[in-house]
C-alpha cells in the first residue's frame, strides 16, 4: 500500500508542475512558443500523469549508487538530512484511514469512467442513428480519397452527413468517421474540411484524448488534470492549423479563417470527449487566428530556446516528483481488538526468561574441561572440585569410632543394644 500510494503521488505531482507551465502559457504572446511545441507540453503532461517516470528515477539512482558494505554512509542526522526534514517532514497514516481513502479514491475513478463512457456512448449512438452515408462517387468521397493519399494516411476513412452535428468531426479511433452538416446548412470549403479532420487523424489526437479521459479518471481529485485536458483539446486545434496553413498564402489562410468562423458561430457545445472538431470551441477563436496568421518557420535559435524550456521544464517536474515520493505517508498497521486486549492484559513479558531463553547454551552451562595429566591433579584442579563438594575426611583410627561418629549415627537412628548369653 505504501508503494501504489508513493506512485499515485508522485504521478500527480509530476504531472502537475508540467500542467502548471502549460496554464501559463495562456498569459504568453501567441509567438512565444510554436503550437506544436505547446501540443508535445501537453502530452508530455499526460505522460508524467500516467507514467511513474520519477518512481523509477528514483529506484535506479538509489540501486546505482548503494554503497558496498563496510563503506562510509551518510548519517541520518546530516545536514542534508535535517534540511530535507525541516522542509518536508515525515508523517504517517494508518491502514484504516488509508483503505478508507484509496476506497474514495476508487470510487471516484468509476464514477468518473462509467459517466464519461455513458455521455460518449450516447453521443455516438445519435450519430449512427442520423447518419446519411456519402455516395462513393461523389465529388466529396473521391476529395476524401484523394486527400488521404497525398498524407500517406492507410485508413480507411468513413464519410457521412448528419443533422446534430452542425460542425465537421472526427469520430472513432478503430472505425473513424467525419460526420458532416448537412448539405447547404453550412457554407465550407471541403478540401480545407476534410484536410483538418485528416490531420487529427494523422496525429492520432483521438488517441491521446482517449489517454487524457483516462488521466482525468485517475486523478479526478486534481484539478489541473481537468484544465489540461481543455487546453489538450485547444492546442490540438492549434496545432492542427499549423500543419494545414503551413505551405499556404495569406489569402488561402483568410478563407480557412473564414471557414472555422463559419462554423464557430453554428457550433453547438459538445461533450468534451474523445473527437476533434474544425470548431474547436469559441474562447480561444481569437488566439486562434491570430496563430494561423502567424505560423511560419520555425528558426534555429526559436527551435533552441523551445526546446531548452521544454527540457527544463520536464527536469523539474520530475526533480519536484522525486523529492515527493520521499515524503508521501507512511502506512502504519492498526491494532485489532485482540492486539489491544493482549497489550492490555500483558503490559510487560517476563525478561528474565526471555533473556535466559534466547541465550547461547555456552553462556548457561560451561563444559568440563579434563587436565591433561589425569595422574597429578593440580591445585587448580582441586580448588575447582572443592568448589563443588567439601573433601570428605576419613580418620586415622578407623577400628575405633569415635565419638564425633557415634553422634552421627545416632542421629540416623536409635542404637540397639543385644544382651549378652548367660
Amino acid at each position: 500500500m505504501n508503494s501504489f500510494l508513493q506512485i499515485l503521488v508522485t504521478l500527480s505531482v509530476a504531472g502537475s508542475i508540467v500542467a502548471a507551465c502549460i496554464l501559463v502559457l495562456r498569459l504568453a504572446p501567441t509567438h512565444l512558443i510554436p503550437p506544436h511545441w505547446g501540443y508535445r507540453l501537453c502530452k508530455m503532461a499526460v505522460a508524467l500523469y500516467l507514467l511513474p517516470i520519477s518512481f523509477g528515477m528514483s529506484w535506479f539512482s538509489g540501486f546505482l549508487f548503494t554503497q558496498p558494505s563496510g563503506t562510509f554512509l551518510a548519517q541520518p542526522d546530516s545536514l542534508p538530512s535535517k534540511l530535507e526534514t525541516a522542509i518536508m517532514p515525515a508523517w504517517s497514516i494508518s491502514s484504516t484511514t488509508a483503505y478508507l481513502l484509496l476506497s474514495i479514491w476508487a470510487m471516484g475513478v468509476l464514477i468518473f469512467l462509467t459517466w464519461q463512457i455513458y455521455c460518449y456512448w450516447k453521443f455516438v449512438k445519435a450519430l449512427k442513428h442520423s447518419r446519411m452515408d456519402v455516395h462513393e462517387y461523389s465529388e466529396t468521397a473521391l476529395l476524401l480519397s484523394r486527400l488521404s493519399k497525398e498524407l500517406g494516411i492507410q485508413h480507411h476513412v468513413n464519410l457521412a452527413y448528419s443533422p446534430i452535428v452542425r460542425s465537421p468531426l472526427l469520430v472513432g479511433m478503430i472505425k473513424p468517421t467525419i460526420y458532416l452538416p448537412v448539405e447547404d446548412a453550412v457554407p465550407l470549403d471541403m478540401n480545407l474540411v476534410i484536410h483538418h479532420e485528416l490531420i487529427h487523424l494523422k496525429h492520432k489526437d483521438l488517441w491521446v484524448k482517449a489517454l487524457a479521459l483516462i488521466v482525468s479518471a485517475v486523478h479526478w481529485f486534481n484539478p489541473l488534470v481537468h484544465l489540461i485536458r481543455q487546453d489538450l483539446h485547444t492546442w490540438s486545434e492549434f496545432s492542427c492549423d499549423e500543419t494545414v496553413v503551413q505551405n499556404m498564402t495569406h489569402e488561402e489562410r483568410k478563407r480557412y479563417g473564414e471557414t472555422i468562423l463559419n462554423v464557430t458561430v453554428r457550433s453547438q457545445k459538445l461533450p468534451l470527449s474523445v473527437y476533434a472538431s474544425l470548431s474547436g470551441g469559441g474562447k480561444q477563436l481569437k488566439r486562434r487566428l491570430t496563430i494561423m496568421f502567424d505560423v511560419k518557420k520555425i528558426t534555429k535559435k526559436q527551435w533552441i530556446v523551445t526546446a531548452t524550456t521544454v527540457f527544463v521544464i520536464a527536469s523539474i517536474s520530475v526533480s519536484t516528483a522525486t523529492l515527493a515520493s520521499s515524503t508521501t505517508p507512511n502506512v502504519t498497521p492498526a491494532l485489532t481488538e485482540a492486539g489491544v486486549s493482549e497489550a492490555v492484559t500483558h503490559p510487560r513479558e517476563n525478561t528474565t526468561s526471555t533473556e535466559y531463553a534466547s541465550r547461547p547454551v555456552s553462556d548457561v552451562a560451561q563444559p568440563a574441561t579434563v587436565p591433561a595429566e589425569a595422574g597429578k591433579p593440580s591445585t587448580n584442579d582441586v580448588r575447582a572440585v572443592s568448589d563443588v563438594a567439601e573433601p570428605v575426611t576419613v580418620p586415622a583410627d578407623a577400628g575405633k569410632p569415635s565419638t564425633d561418629d557415634v553422634r552421627v549415627v545416632s542421629d540416623v537412628a536409635e542404637p540397639v543394644t543385644v544382651p549378652a548369653e548367660k
